[in-house]
Protein backbone atom coordinates (compact mmCIF):
# COMPACT_ATOMS: atom_id res chain seq x y z
CA UNK A 1 0.00 0.00 0.00
CA UNK A 2 1.74 3.36 -1.06
CA UNK A 3 1.86 6.21 1.54
CA UNK A 4 -0.40 9.23 0.73
CA UNK A 5 1.94 11.76 2.17
CA UNK A 6 5.53 10.37 0.77
CA UNK A 7 7.53 11.83 -1.68
CA UNK A 8 10.84 12.89 0.56
CA UNK A 9 13.18 15.15 -1.36
CA UNK A 10 10.69 15.94 -4.15
CA UNK A 11 10.80 20.01 -5.10
CA UNK A 12 7.22 21.20 -5.89
CA UNK A 13 8.22 22.18 -9.29
CA UNK A 14 8.68 18.10 -10.02
CA UNK A 15 5.44 17.66 -8.44
CA UNK A 16 3.93 19.84 -11.04
CA UNK A 17 5.54 18.08 -13.62
CA UNK A 18 4.90 14.96 -12.32
CA UNK A 19 1.70 15.68 -12.18
CA UNK A 20 1.30 16.38 -16.27
CA UNK A 21 2.72 13.17 -16.65
CA UNK A 22 0.29 11.15 -14.78
CA UNK A 23 -2.49 13.01 -16.97
CA UNK A 24 -1.20 12.23 -19.94
CA UNK A 25 -0.83 8.52 -19.00
CA UNK A 26 -4.78 8.82 -17.77
CA UNK A 27 -5.82 10.21 -21.22
CA UNK A 28 -3.77 7.79 -23.12
CA UNK A 29 -6.17 5.20 -21.25
CA UNK A 30 -3.87 3.20 -19.15
CA UNK A 31 -4.89 -0.09 -17.53
CA UNK A 32 -4.73 0.05 -14.12
CA UNK A 33 -6.75 4.06 -13.94
CA UNK A 34 -7.46 3.47 -10.43
CA UNK A 35 -3.89 3.11 -9.52
CA UNK A 36 -2.95 6.10 -11.91
CA UNK A 37 -5.71 8.12 -10.01
CA UNK A 38 -4.43 7.67 -6.40
CA UNK A 39 -0.74 8.12 -7.41
CA UNK A 40 -1.75 11.69 -9.40
CA UNK A 41 -3.81 12.32 -6.35
CA UNK A 42 -0.75 12.19 -3.95
CA UNK A 43 1.58 14.56 -6.29
CA UNK A 44 -1.62 17.00 -5.89
CA UNK A 45 -2.06 16.84 -2.33
CA UNK A 46 2.08 17.44 -1.86
CA UNK A 47 2.21 20.21 -4.41
CA UNK A 48 -1.12 21.84 -1.90
CA UNK A 49 -3.55 21.48 -4.61
CA UNK A 50 -6.03 20.44 -1.76
CA UNK A 51 -9.12 20.73 -4.24
CA UNK A 52 -7.83 18.92 -7.11
CA UNK A 53 -6.79 16.07 -5.11
CA UNK A 54 -10.27 15.59 -3.45
CA UNK A 55 -11.48 15.22 -6.61
CA UNK A 56 -8.97 13.00 -8.21
CA UNK A 57 -9.58 10.73 -4.82
CA UNK A 58 -13.61 11.07 -5.55
CA UNK A 59 -12.63 8.98 -9.06
CA UNK A 60 -10.41 6.99 -7.60
CA UNK A 61 -13.02 5.41 -5.13
CA UNK A 62 -15.78 5.54 -7.87
CA UNK A 63 -13.85 3.50 -9.98
CA UNK A 64 -12.88 0.77 -6.89
CA UNK A 65 -16.61 0.41 -6.47
CA UNK A 66 -17.36 0.05 -9.90
CA UNK A 67 -14.87 -2.78 -9.67
CA UNK A 68 -15.55 -4.03 -6.78
CA UNK A 69 -11.85 -2.99 -4.76
CA UNK A 70 -12.84 -1.63 -1.26
CA UNK A 71 -9.20 -1.06 -0.68
CA UNK A 72 -9.06 1.49 -3.52
CA UNK A 73 -11.86 3.29 -1.90
CA UNK A 74 -9.98 3.29 1.85
CA UNK A 75 -6.59 4.11 0.19
CA UNK A 76 -8.40 7.49 -1.53
CA UNK A 77 -9.81 8.41 1.74
CA UNK A 78 -6.75 9.03 3.40
CA UNK A 79 -4.79 10.83 1.04
CA UNK A 80 -5.59 14.09 1.69
CA UNK A 81 -5.16 15.28 5.53
CA UNK A 82 -4.86 18.00 7.74
CA UNK A 83 -7.63 20.07 5.89
CA UNK A 84 -9.72 23.06 7.14
CA UNK A 85 -11.55 23.54 4.60
CA UNK A 86 -15.41 22.45 5.60
CA UNK A 87 -16.17 21.69 2.30
CA UNK A 88 -13.44 19.30 1.65
CA UNK A 89 -13.73 18.11 4.46
CA UNK A 90 -17.59 17.25 3.71
CA UNK A 91 -16.20 15.34 0.65
CA UNK A 92 -13.49 13.42 2.97
CA UNK A 93 -16.41 12.26 5.54
CA UNK A 94 -18.09 10.78 2.49
CA UNK A 95 -15.06 8.80 1.32
CA UNK A 96 -14.22 7.29 4.69
CA UNK A 97 -17.74 5.97 5.09
CA UNK A 98 -18.12 4.57 1.90
CA UNK A 99 -14.73 3.16 2.18
CA UNK A 100 -15.79 1.64 5.80
CA UNK A 101 -19.17 0.32 4.31
CA UNK A 102 -17.17 -1.45 1.63
CA UNK A 103 -14.43 -2.89 3.72
CA UNK A 104 -16.08 -4.05 6.52
CA UNK A 105 -14.99 -5.88 9.79
CA UNK A 106 -13.10 -8.41 8.01
CA UNK A 107 -10.44 -5.97 5.82
CA UNK A 108 -7.23 -5.63 7.22
CA UNK A 109 -6.79 -4.07 10.79
CA UNK A 110 -3.89 -1.66 9.14
CA UNK A 111 -6.42 -0.25 6.65
CA UNK A 112 -9.21 0.39 8.69
CA UNK A 113 -7.35 2.05 11.36
CA UNK A 114 -6.42 4.66 8.87
CA UNK A 115 -9.82 5.32 7.35
CA UNK A 116 -10.93 5.50 11.06
CA UNK A 117 -8.33 7.71 11.80
CA UNK A 118 -8.83 10.12 8.76
CA UNK A 119 -12.78 9.84 9.63
CA UNK A 120 -12.16 10.71 13.46
CA UNK A 121 -9.76 14.05 12.13
CA UNK A 122 -12.13 15.38 9.56
CA UNK A 123 -15.48 14.60 12.13
CA UNK A 124 -13.24 17.14 14.44
CA UNK A 125 -12.68 19.85 11.75
CA UNK A 126 -16.75 19.68 11.31
CA UNK A 127 -17.16 20.12 15.04
CA UNK A 128 -18.48 15.87 15.38
CA UNK A 129 -16.83 15.88 18.98
CA UNK A 130 -18.01 12.69 20.40
CA UNK A 131 -17.84 10.83 17.17
CA UNK A 132 -14.48 12.29 16.50
CA UNK A 133 -13.20 11.04 19.51
CA UNK A 134 -14.87 7.22 19.24
CA UNK A 135 -13.25 6.79 16.00
CA UNK A 136 -9.94 8.21 17.20
CA UNK A 137 -9.62 5.83 20.37
CA UNK A 138 -11.00 3.17 17.67
CA UNK A 139 -8.25 4.29 15.29
CA UNK A 140 -5.67 3.66 17.87
CA UNK A 141 -6.50 0.05 19.01
CA UNK A 142 -6.84 -1.20 15.25
CA UNK A 143 -3.43 0.32 14.61
CA UNK A 144 -1.49 -1.10 17.34
CA UNK A 145 -2.94 -4.03 16.71
CA UNK A 146 -2.04 -3.82 13.17
CA UNK A 147 2.01 -3.30 13.76
CA UNK A 148 1.58 -1.39 10.79
CA UNK A 149 3.75 1.92 11.38
CA UNK A 150 1.66 4.46 9.08
CA UNK A 151 -1.28 2.99 10.42
CA UNK A 152 -0.17 3.98 13.56
CA UNK A 153 1.24 7.19 12.44
CA UNK A 154 -2.58 8.11 11.23
CA UNK A 155 -3.93 7.03 14.33
CA UNK A 156 -1.95 9.46 16.12
CA UNK A 157 -2.67 11.81 14.73
CA UNK A 158 -6.17 11.62 14.71
CA UNK A 159 -5.50 11.20 18.27
CA UNK A 160 -3.64 14.08 19.23
CA UNK A 161 -5.48 16.42 16.92
CA UNK A 162 -9.01 15.47 18.04
CA UNK A 163 -7.77 15.94 22.41
CA UNK A 164 -5.94 18.69 21.86
CA UNK A 165 -6.38 21.30 24.59
CA UNK A 166 -4.78 24.73 25.16
CA UNK A 167 -2.46 23.52 27.31
CA UNK A 168 1.08 20.88 27.51
CA UNK A 169 -0.22 17.60 27.87
CA UNK A 170 1.83 14.93 28.39
CA UNK A 171 0.08 12.46 26.46
CA UNK A 172 0.25 14.73 23.60
CA UNK A 173 4.04 15.05 23.82
CA UNK A 174 4.60 11.03 23.93
CA UNK A 175 2.49 11.04 20.43
CA UNK A 176 4.74 13.65 19.39
CA UNK A 177 7.85 11.85 19.91
CA UNK A 178 6.58 8.16 19.01
CA UNK A 179 5.69 10.13 15.70
CA UNK A 180 8.98 11.48 15.03
CA UNK A 181 10.15 7.89 15.54
CA UNK A 182 8.06 6.32 13.23
CA UNK A 183 8.14 9.09 10.46
CA UNK A 184 11.50 8.75 8.46
CA UNK A 185 11.71 4.98 8.70
CA UNK A 186 8.34 5.27 7.12
CA UNK A 187 8.57 8.08 4.32
CA UNK A 188 6.31 10.41 6.29
CA UNK A 189 7.68 13.67 5.83
CA UNK A 190 4.28 15.38 6.80
CA UNK A 191 3.62 12.89 9.47
CA UNK A 192 7.33 14.29 11.11
CA UNK A 193 5.54 18.00 10.18
CA UNK A 194 2.60 16.96 12.32
CA UNK A 195 4.78 15.99 14.98
CA UNK A 196 6.52 18.94 15.10
CA UNK A 197 3.87 21.22 15.17
CA UNK A 198 2.21 19.64 17.90
CA UNK A 199 5.55 20.11 20.01
CA UNK A 200 6.19 23.30 19.17
CA UNK A 201 2.86 24.31 20.49
CA UNK A 202 3.17 22.28 23.55
CA UNK A 203 6.77 24.09 24.25
CA UNK A 204 4.97 27.68 23.59
CA UNK A 205 1.84 26.51 25.96
CA UNK A 206 4.62 26.13 28.53
CA UNK A 207 6.63 28.93 28.50
CA UNK A 208 9.70 26.75 26.80
CA UNK A 209 11.39 29.07 24.20
CA UNK A 210 13.99 26.97 23.62
CA UNK A 211 12.03 23.95 23.57
CA UNK A 212 10.27 26.30 20.61
CA UNK A 213 12.85 26.84 18.49
CA UNK A 214 14.37 23.54 18.45
CA UNK A 215 10.87 22.10 17.01
CA UNK A 216 10.93 25.03 14.59
CA UNK A 217 14.46 24.77 13.36
CA UNK A 218 13.38 21.22 12.50
CA UNK A 219 10.74 21.84 11.22
CA UNK A 220 12.66 24.11 8.91
CA UNK A 221 15.05 21.86 7.96
CA UNK A 222 11.77 19.49 6.81
CA UNK A 223 10.95 22.04 4.47
CA UNK A 224 14.71 22.58 3.34
CA UNK A 225 14.81 18.55 2.59
CA UNK A 226 11.95 17.64 1.20
CA UNK A 227 10.93 20.71 -0.55
CA UNK A 228 7.30 20.34 -0.25
CA UNK A 229 5.22 23.43 -0.54
CA UNK A 230 2.66 22.18 2.08
CA UNK A 231 5.34 21.68 4.85
CA UNK A 232 7.01 24.99 3.97
CA UNK A 233 3.40 27.00 4.14
CA UNK A 234 3.63 25.58 7.54
CA UNK A 235 6.77 26.59 8.43
CA UNK A 236 6.40 30.19 7.02
CA UNK A 237 2.95 30.68 9.13
CA UNK A 238 4.71 29.11 12.54
CA UNK A 239 7.31 31.67 11.80
CA UNK A 240 5.32 34.29 11.39
CA UNK A 241 2.92 33.80 14.50
CA UNK A 242 6.10 33.79 16.41
CA UNK A 243 7.37 36.91 14.84
CA UNK A 244 4.17 38.55 16.12
CA UNK A 245 4.43 37.06 19.98
CA UNK A 246 7.74 38.24 20.40
CA UNK A 247 7.31 41.94 19.46
CA UNK A 248 9.24 41.66 15.53
CA UNK A 249 6.05 43.10 13.43
CA UNK A 250 7.35 43.48 10.72
CA UNK A 251 8.91 40.07 10.33
CA UNK A 252 5.43 38.88 10.67
CA UNK A 253 4.39 40.70 7.88
CA UNK A 254 6.63 39.77 5.61
CA UNK A 255 6.51 35.87 6.79
CA UNK A 256 3.55 36.16 5.76
CA UNK A 257 3.33 37.69 2.46
CA UNK A 258 5.59 34.50 1.60
CA UNK A 259 3.55 31.54 2.90
CA UNK A 260 0.61 33.63 0.71
CA UNK A 261 3.21 33.60 -2.52
CA UNK A 262 3.90 29.61 -1.40
CA UNK A 263 -0.34 28.98 -1.37
CA UNK A 264 -0.88 31.71 -4.19
CA UNK A 265 -2.22 29.12 -6.53
CA UNK A 266 -3.72 26.50 -4.45
CA UNK A 267 -7.48 27.47 -4.67
CA UNK A 268 -7.87 26.35 -0.99
CA UNK A 269 -10.23 28.59 1.15
CA UNK A 270 -8.88 27.75 4.34
CA UNK A 271 -5.11 29.00 3.25
CA UNK A 272 -7.22 32.28 2.61
CA UNK A 273 -9.19 32.67 5.99
CA UNK A 274 -5.56 31.67 8.15
CA UNK A 275 -4.08 34.58 6.19
CA UNK A 276 -7.46 36.61 7.29
CA UNK A 277 -7.04 35.07 11.44
CA UNK A 278 -2.95 36.22 11.46
CA UNK A 279 -4.03 39.60 10.26
CA UNK A 280 -6.96 40.07 12.83
CA UNK A 281 -4.25 38.89 15.60
CA UNK A 282 -1.73 40.98 13.95
CA UNK A 283 -4.17 44.20 14.31
CA UNK A 284 -5.37 43.35 17.41
CA UNK A 285 -2.32 42.72 19.24
CA UNK A 286 -0.67 46.56 17.92
CA UNK A 287 -4.92 47.62 18.61
CA UNK A 288 -4.10 49.27 14.52
CA UNK A 289 -7.04 48.39 12.09
CA UNK A 290 -4.73 49.41 9.38
CA UNK A 291 -2.97 45.75 9.65
CA UNK A 292 -6.31 43.60 8.73
CA UNK A 293 -6.44 41.74 5.74
CA UNK A 294 -7.95 44.34 2.63
CA UNK A 295 -11.33 42.91 1.93
CA UNK A 296 -11.62 41.52 5.72
CA UNK A 297 -15.35 43.01 6.14
CA UNK A 298 -16.60 41.38 3.06
CA UNK A 299 -16.83 38.00 5.15
CA UNK A 300 -19.17 39.46 7.26
CA UNK A 301 -22.46 39.16 5.46
CA UNK A 302 -22.33 35.27 5.70
CA UNK A 303 -20.32 35.64 9.11
CA UNK A 304 -22.86 33.54 10.88
CA UNK A 305 -22.44 29.95 9.05
CA UNK A 306 -18.78 30.82 9.81
CA UNK A 307 -18.00 28.39 12.99
CA UNK A 308 -17.78 30.13 16.37
CA UNK A 309 -13.78 30.91 16.24
CA UNK A 310 -14.22 32.69 12.93
CA UNK A 311 -17.07 34.85 14.18
CA UNK A 312 -15.29 35.83 17.34
CA UNK A 313 -12.37 36.72 15.03
CA UNK A 314 -14.40 39.23 12.75
CA UNK A 315 -16.58 40.40 15.65
CA UNK A 316 -13.09 41.83 17.01
CA UNK A 317 -12.15 43.06 13.73
CA UNK A 318 -15.48 45.06 14.17
CA UNK A 319 -14.66 46.61 17.07
CA UNK A 320 -10.98 47.36 16.55
CA UNK A 321 -12.36 49.21 13.42
CA UNK A 322 -14.93 51.57 15.54
CA UNK A 323 -18.25 50.12 14.78
CA UNK A 324 -19.20 49.08 18.08
CA UNK A 325 -22.57 48.25 18.29
CA UNK A 326 -22.09 46.09 15.52
CA UNK A 327 -19.36 44.51 17.17
CA UNK A 328 -21.62 44.09 20.71
CA UNK A 329 -24.59 42.32 18.29
CA UNK A 330 -22.62 40.21 16.69
CA UNK A 331 -20.36 39.04 19.52
CA UNK A 332 -23.28 39.17 22.59
CA UNK A 333 -24.49 35.74 21.77
CA UNK A 334 -21.04 34.12 21.25
CA UNK A 335 -19.77 35.34 24.83
CA UNK A 336 -23.13 34.54 26.45
CA UNK A 337 -23.32 30.97 24.33
CA UNK A 338 -19.48 30.70 26.02
CA UNK A 339 -20.16 27.02 28.16
CA UNK A 340 -20.86 25.63 24.83
CA UNK A 341 -17.43 26.39 23.71
CA UNK A 342 -15.04 24.20 25.47
CA UNK A 343 -14.87 21.49 22.85
CA UNK A 344 -13.14 20.94 19.89
CA UNK A 345 -11.91 23.84 17.62
CA UNK A 346 -15.04 25.99 19.25
CA UNK A 347 -12.75 26.43 22.14
CA UNK A 348 -10.07 28.44 19.88
CA UNK A 349 -12.66 31.55 20.41
CA UNK A 350 -11.37 31.81 23.80
CA UNK A 351 -8.53 33.70 22.07
CA UNK A 352 -11.11 36.23 21.68
CA UNK A 353 -14.01 36.80 23.74
CA UNK A 354 -12.04 37.54 26.92
CA UNK A 355 -11.48 40.95 25.07
CA UNK A 356 -14.74 41.49 23.56
CA UNK A 357 -16.48 40.94 27.04
CA UNK A 358 -13.84 43.24 29.16
CA UNK A 359 -14.71 45.79 26.28
CA UNK A 360 -18.60 45.56 26.32
CA UNK A 361 -17.91 46.50 30.44
CA UNK A 362 -20.17 42.94 30.42
CA UNK A 363 -19.71 41.73 33.78
CA UNK A 364 -22.03 38.26 33.41
CA UNK A 365 -20.31 37.84 30.51
CA UNK A 366 -17.01 38.15 31.66
CA UNK A 367 -17.94 35.65 34.93
CA UNK A 368 -18.70 33.78 32.07
CA UNK A 369 -16.24 33.57 29.97
CA UNK A 370 -13.59 33.52 33.03
CA UNK A 371 -15.44 29.76 34.14
CA UNK A 372 -14.63 28.26 31.09
CA UNK A 373 -11.64 29.28 30.59
CA UNK A 374 -10.06 28.72 33.93
CA UNK A 375 -11.76 25.40 33.45
CA UNK A 376 -8.89 24.65 30.60
CA UNK A 377 -6.23 26.68 31.62
CA UNK A 378 -3.69 27.06 34.68
CA UNK A 379 -1.33 29.69 34.74
CA UNK A 380 1.44 27.91 33.26
CA UNK A 381 -0.74 28.11 29.89
CA UNK A 382 -0.43 30.35 27.04
CA UNK A 383 -3.16 30.82 24.56
CA UNK A 384 -3.35 30.19 20.77
CA UNK A 385 -1.65 27.69 18.34
CA UNK A 386 1.09 28.36 15.91
CA UNK A 387 -0.92 28.27 12.30
CA UNK A 388 -2.89 31.33 13.09
CA UNK A 389 -1.63 33.36 16.26
CA UNK A 390 -0.34 32.88 19.80
CA UNK A 391 -2.00 35.05 22.78
CA UNK A 392 0.75 34.99 25.33
CA UNK A 393 -0.23 34.30 29.32
CA UNK A 394 -4.00 32.56 30.12
CA UNK A 395 -3.41 33.73 33.10
CA UNK A 396 -3.05 37.23 32.12
CA UNK A 397 -6.39 37.21 30.24
CA UNK A 398 -7.64 35.69 33.55
CA UNK A 399 -6.63 39.02 35.10
CA UNK A 400 -7.80 40.53 32.39
CA UNK A 401 -11.47 39.54 33.19
CA UNK A 402 -11.03 39.82 36.94
CA UNK A 403 -10.88 43.81 36.23
CA UNK A 404 -13.52 43.15 33.92
CA UNK A 405 -15.86 41.50 36.70
CA UNK A 406 -14.83 44.02 39.29
CA UNK A 407 -12.79 41.76 41.28
CA UNK A 408 -9.34 42.26 40.50
CA UNK A 409 -6.74 39.50 41.76
CA UNK A 410 -4.03 40.20 44.00
CA UNK A 411 -1.06 42.51 42.66
CA UNK A 412 1.26 39.72 43.07
CA UNK A 413 -0.79 36.98 41.75
CA UNK A 414 -1.31 39.28 38.46
CA UNK A 415 2.52 40.12 38.71
CA UNK A 416 2.95 36.09 38.76
CA UNK A 417 0.95 36.33 34.86
CA UNK A 418 3.34 38.85 33.83
CA UNK A 419 6.28 36.77 34.15
CA UNK A 420 5.33 33.75 32.10
CA UNK A 421 5.08 36.13 29.32
CA UNK A 422 8.17 37.72 29.92
CA UNK A 423 9.99 33.99 30.25
CA UNK A 424 8.11 33.10 26.99
CA UNK A 425 10.01 35.81 25.72
CA UNK A 426 6.51 37.78 24.48
CA UNK A 427 7.17 41.25 24.77
CA UNK A 428 4.01 42.90 23.94
CA UNK A 429 2.06 40.70 26.10
CA UNK A 430 4.36 41.45 28.82
CA UNK A 431 3.51 45.57 27.96
CA UNK A 432 -0.06 44.80 28.09
CA UNK A 433 0.48 42.92 31.48
CA UNK A 434 1.90 45.86 32.81
CA UNK A 435 -1.17 47.84 32.11
CA UNK A 436 -3.51 45.10 33.67
CA UNK A 437 -1.36 45.03 36.53
CA UNK A 438 -1.59 48.95 36.61
CA UNK A 439 -5.17 49.14 36.68
CA UNK A 440 -4.88 46.63 39.55
CA UNK A 441 -2.51 48.16 41.71
CA UNK A 442 -4.35 51.16 40.96
CA UNK A 443 -8.28 50.00 42.64
CA UNK A 444 -5.89 48.92 46.00
CA UNK A 445 -4.96 52.06 46.35
CA UNK A 446 -0.91 51.74 45.17
CA UNK A 447 -0.85 54.81 42.82
CA UNK A 448 2.53 54.97 42.72
CA UNK A 449 3.75 52.06 41.48
CA UNK A 450 0.56 51.78 39.20
CA UNK A 451 1.43 55.20 37.29
CA UNK A 452 5.56 53.31 37.12
CA UNK A 453 3.96 50.28 35.94
CA UNK A 454 1.70 52.36 33.34
CA UNK A 455 4.81 54.62 32.24
CA UNK A 456 6.75 51.33 31.65
CA UNK A 457 4.01 50.28 29.25
CA UNK A 458 3.63 53.38 27.42
CA UNK A 459 7.18 52.96 26.81
CA UNK A 460 7.05 49.28 25.50
CA UNK A 461 4.37 50.79 23.38
CA UNK A 462 6.17 53.27 21.77
CA UNK A 463 9.53 50.91 21.51
CA UNK A 464 7.52 47.96 19.91
CA UNK A 465 4.82 50.28 17.73
CA UNK A 466 1.57 48.98 19.59
CA UNK A 467 -0.68 52.51 19.29
CA UNK A 468 -3.16 50.69 20.78
CA UNK A 469 -1.73 49.99 24.12
CA UNK A 470 -0.08 53.35 23.95
CA UNK A 471 -3.38 55.33 23.82
CA UNK A 472 -4.65 53.22 26.68
CA UNK A 473 -1.86 53.91 28.49
CA UNK A 474 -1.78 58.10 28.02
CA UNK A 475 -5.65 57.61 29.01
CA UNK A 476 -4.87 55.78 32.29
CA UNK A 477 -1.94 58.18 32.92
CA UNK A 478 -4.22 60.88 32.32
CA UNK A 479 -7.10 59.98 34.53
CA UNK A 480 -4.44 58.87 37.29
CA UNK A 481 -3.42 62.81 37.08
CA UNK A 482 -0.07 61.73 35.83
CA UNK A 483 2.27 63.35 32.69
CA UNK A 484 1.80 60.44 29.91
CA UNK A 485 4.39 61.93 27.62
CA UNK A 486 7.13 62.94 30.07
CA UNK A 487 7.53 60.35 32.39
CA UNK A 488 10.89 61.48 33.95
CA UNK A 489 12.13 63.03 37.09
CA UNK A 490 13.28 65.72 37.49
CA UNK A 491 16.99 64.88 37.75
CA UNK A 492 16.61 62.87 34.96
CA UNK A 493 15.11 65.49 33.09
CA UNK A 494 17.94 67.80 33.54
CA UNK A 495 20.38 65.20 32.31
CA UNK A 496 18.37 64.83 29.06
CA UNK A 497 18.46 68.55 28.76
CA UNK A 498 22.44 68.08 28.79
CA UNK A 499 21.94 65.03 25.74
CA UNK A 500 20.21 67.27 23.52
CA UNK A 501 22.92 69.40 23.61
CA UNK A 502 25.33 67.17 23.09
CA UNK A 503 27.41 66.50 26.06
CA UNK A 504 29.05 63.59 27.04
CA UNK A 505 28.72 61.78 29.95
CA UNK A 506 31.87 62.55 31.65
CA UNK A 507 30.86 66.45 30.55
CA UNK A 508 27.40 65.74 32.49
CA UNK A 509 28.90 64.43 35.52
CA UNK A 510 31.79 67.01 35.67
CA UNK A 511 28.76 69.64 35.27
CA UNK A 512 26.49 68.33 37.64
CA UNK A 513 29.36 66.84 40.39
CA UNK A 514 28.24 63.54 39.87
CA UNK A 515 30.65 60.17 38.85
CA UNK A 516 30.62 59.26 35.31
CA UNK A 517 29.08 55.99 36.24
CA UNK A 518 25.65 57.42 38.05
CA UNK A 519 25.20 59.61 34.30
CA UNK A 520 25.64 55.92 32.86
CA UNK A 521 23.08 54.71 34.89
CA UNK A 522 20.67 57.95 34.86
CA UNK A 523 21.21 57.84 30.91
CA UNK A 524 20.21 53.94 30.82
CA UNK A 525 17.08 54.69 32.77
CA UNK A 526 15.44 57.28 30.65
CA UNK A 527 15.88 55.27 27.66
CA UNK A 528 14.37 52.72 29.27
CA UNK A 529 11.33 54.91 30.64
CA UNK A 530 10.78 56.29 27.32
CA UNK A 531 11.36 52.97 25.07
CA UNK A 532 14.04 54.83 22.96
CA UNK A 533 17.13 53.38 21.77
CA UNK A 534 20.25 55.84 20.74
CA UNK A 535 21.37 60.01 22.71
CA UNK A 536 20.07 61.08 19.66
CA UNK A 537 16.55 59.64 19.54
CA UNK A 538 16.47 60.84 23.26
CA UNK A 539 17.31 64.49 21.66
CA UNK A 540 14.93 64.47 19.62
CA UNK A 541 12.27 63.40 21.72
CA UNK A 542 13.40 66.01 24.99
CA UNK A 543 13.03 68.77 22.06
CA UNK A 544 9.42 67.25 20.79
CA UNK A 545 8.47 67.48 24.61
CA UNK A 546 9.93 71.10 24.69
Amino acid sequence: MGDPRGGGGTSGRRLRAVGVLWRLALDAGAPDRAELLLDLARVQYLAGHIGQSAQTCEQAAEDGERTGRGEVVGRAAIIVQGVGHPEVNRRLEDLCRRALRLLGADAPAALRARVEAQLACVLFELEENDEASRRSRSALELAMASGDPNAELDAIRARAGVEWRPRFNEEMGALGRRAIELAEPAGRPMARLWAHIWLSDAAVHRADPAGVAREVGAMSALADRTGLPLVRWHVLRRQASLAALYGDFAANRRLRVQAADVAADWADRSVQFTELAQSIGLALLRGDPTDLAPGWADHLAEMRSYPPVAQAALASAVLLAGRRDEALALAGPLVHAVSTLSRGLASAALAYLPGLAVEFGDQAGCRAVREVLSGLCDESDVMGAGTVSYEGSAARMLGELDLGCDEPAAPCGISRRVRIDAQLGAAPYVALGRLGLARALELTGDRRRAVELARAAAADARRLDMPGLRRAADAFLASAGANAENPLTPREQEITDLVAQALTNRAIADLLVLSERTVESHVRRILAKTGLSTRTELARWFLQQR
